[in-house]
């Protein structure tokens, strides 16, 4: 909870000149509950951090989790959540989209997809896809292929307005591709239990929902 708390601190939530409604609009493959009590506790402690806020969970037509990026199930969520983002950002119009990794390239395409509706993009990094596929590609010789992802994520990353990161690596991952990029490490999990931590909370970048 206190590490909900932290991360929506780095939104903006406390610090912020904002209007006195924001729209926010969470877009990840599952939808905040018990299938992500991480997403829960994020968008709990934004709205009670500032009430009149308007949240949105937004997520995929399949909510329960299931391993395996390429299974049928996780390519239907995939497409339908790449569809449905112009239109949720067309209807809504919200004033921030706040996107996660799942499924690969949300972010990249929220990037892409939130600016054209006026929406500032915060990327809640917790695995960093394109560059998983790019260093993967790399590794059996396919560098031009690799190259084009880290591109287009180079492309995302100028249209982002802040990136939350699992940890200070990767953070200067991010960084390494887009130096001028504000982002932010915050621990999802205690390193030893896999529990969620309140530790190691950095000071909030210049950015957040301003």
């Amino acid at each position: 909870e206190h590490r909900g708390y932290a991360v929506a601190s780095d939104l903006g939530c406390q610090r912020c000149d904002c209007p006195a409604l924001v729209k926010v609009l969470f877009v990840t493959e599952y939808g905040a509950g018990a299938y992500n009590p991480m997403k829960a506790t994020l968008i709990g402690a934004v709205r009670a951090l500032r009430p009149e806020w308007e949240v949105i969970d937004c997520h995929g037509l399949i909510r329960a989790y299931h391993p395996g990026g390429l299974r049928p199930l996780r390519l239907l969520n995939l497409l339908y959540m790449f569809g449905m983002l112009p239109l949720w950002s067309a209807v809504r119009r919200p004033d921030a989209i706040v996107s996660g990794t799942t499924p690969p390239l949300l972010q990249v395409w929220a990037a892409i997809v939130g600016p054209c509706f006026g929406a500032r993009v915060i990327s809640w990094l917790l695995d960093y896809h394109p560059e998983i596929e790019a260093r993967w590609l790399d590794r059996r010789g396919w560098r031009r292929t690799a190259s084009l992802l880290r591109r287009l994520d180079r492309i995302a990353l100028e249209r982002t307005h802040l990136v939350v990161g699992l940890d200070d690596a990767m953070v200067r991952a991010v960084q390494s591709q887009n130096a001028r990029v504000d982002a932010v490490g915050h621990p999802t999990w205690d390193a030893d239990s896999g529990a969620t931590s309140d530790t190691q909370v950095q000071t909030p970048p210049q950015g957040g929902l301003r």
